[in-house]
């Protein structure tokens, strides 16, 4: 009988219990393993207008593209330009639109159209050279402002000598950035799971038996006194008089200095504007 309560009173928070830990091995197992489902956008990954890579060195950037998109889920583009852009506005606003345009344009995102994904865009005209990335989606809405600075810093360490290594310090550091993302979630949730899964069934198990323990039993039909004469029996009464109140306050004195520590992250949404298509972009830009 004490089995069935048992289950009866606690069904609800084992099943919600499973169910929970069931999710959690099929995302850990069902991450690596998620197919492209956007087949709008064109398979291209690198659009050198600039010509500032060799034909060997495109192919070995869309094929380092292709590894680390199916590792972080994402979409990753380079572009770059030699154009004159100020003679059309501000150069950070042209460059910008420019970059979220073209990632609009060619339907770029892995899993749909306008979705996840990341766009470098880099111009070698004399004068305005500089960079900009767009992103969308997934990697919009987890890369702030240090993600961003981040994939830039990457850029800069190679590109005024190797633009080929710099492109591929953009993609893997982009790649590397979107996966750790994803392992410090499932991290922070394994622990909390397993926490559950193991500490739960016993104190539910406590808690049942002591509610089963404190539960009211039969009334007593029989007192103390029931089988004594009345004059044998003498209770005195003994009662606290409160006289007064003393009150002491003291001063807790704390620190004024707050310990710094380095974050490793920052909130998502990091340089959010909005496209000509009306698309939700962010990222980061840099002249040199």
């Amino acid at each position: 009988m004490a089995v069935k309560q048992y289950f009866k009173y606690f069904m609800g928070l084992f099943i919600a219990l499973g169910a929970a830990l069931v999710i959690f091995i099929v995302t850990l197992l069902g991450r690596d393993s998620a197919e492209r489902s956007n087949h709008n956008a064109p398979a291209e990954r690198v659009y050198d207008y600039a010509e500032v890579l060799s034909d060997e060195e495109e192919e070995k950037l869309r094929s380092y593209i292709a590894e680390c998109e199916q590792k972080a889920r994402i979409d990753i583009i380079v572009v770059t330009i030699n154009e004159d852009v100020e003679s059309q506005g501000d150069w950070e606003s042209v460059m910008e639109a420019r970059a979220d345009d073209f990632y609009d344009h060619n339907s770029y995102g892995f899993d749909k159209v306008y979705g996840d994904g990341i766009l470098l865009l880099d111009n070698y005209f004399e004068g305005q050279m500089g960079t900009v990335t767009s992103t969308c989606g997934r990697v919009f809405e987890e890369f702030g402002y240090y993600e961003n600075e981040k994939v830039l810093d990457a850029v800069y360490n190679y590109i005024e000598t190797d633009p080929y290594r710099a492109y591929r310090a953009f993609v893997s550091t982009s790649t590397n950035l979107m996966t750790a993302s994803e392992m410090s979630v499932l991290n922070n949730l394994a622990p909390g799971l397993l926490f559950m899964a193991l500490i739960c069934p016993p104190i539910v198990t406590l808690i049942f038996g002591f509610a089963k323990v404190r539960q009211p039993k039969a009334k007593k039909t029989t007192q103390p006194g029931t089988y004594l004469a009345d004059s044998s029996v003498q209770m005195n009464v003994n009662t606290d008089t409160f006289l007064r109140e003393n009150t002491v306050s003291r001063r807790i004195e704390t620190s004024s200095g707050s310990s710094s520590s380095t974050r490793s992250r920052s909130g998502g949404g990091g340089g959010a504007r909005r496209s000509s298509s009306g698309v939700r972009h962010g990222g980061g830009s840099r002249r040199r």
